[in-house]
């Protein structure tokens, strides 16, 4: 009886211990993703000290704007604010008046 007994503790340890030790060990992909960082900070350290190496005093081309607005003068004399426009002619009349059979 306890020779099964002593088989399933050394296996259950067995496993208990090499699998925390399994999943220490490093992948290709892991060491792929850990270049690639490496290589994105590189290449921005590069970009920053390009920025900075430039030139300042350098003049900027004046940017035109998409769209110009102009304001619209307050008082203007084609409308006023609380006035409505009246439709000339009314919906359902026709253009013509001739009568329809």
């Amino acid at each position: 009886m306890k020779y099964p007994l002593i088989v399933l503790t050394a296996f259950v340890a067995t496993i208990g211990l090499t699998i925390p030790a399994i999943a220490q060990i490093r992948t290709p992909s892991q060491d792929f993703f850990e270049q690639g960082r490496v290589q994105l900070e590189r290449e921005l350290q590069i970009l920053q000290e390009e920025t900075s190496e430039s030139p300042q005093d350098e003049q900027k081309p004046e940017s035109k704007p998409l769209l110009e607005v102009t304001p619209t003068p307050s008082s203007d004399t084609n409308q006023k604010p609380n006035q409505v426009e009246t439709p000339q002619e009314k919906p359902n009349q026709k253009i013509n008046n001739t009568p329809q059979n």
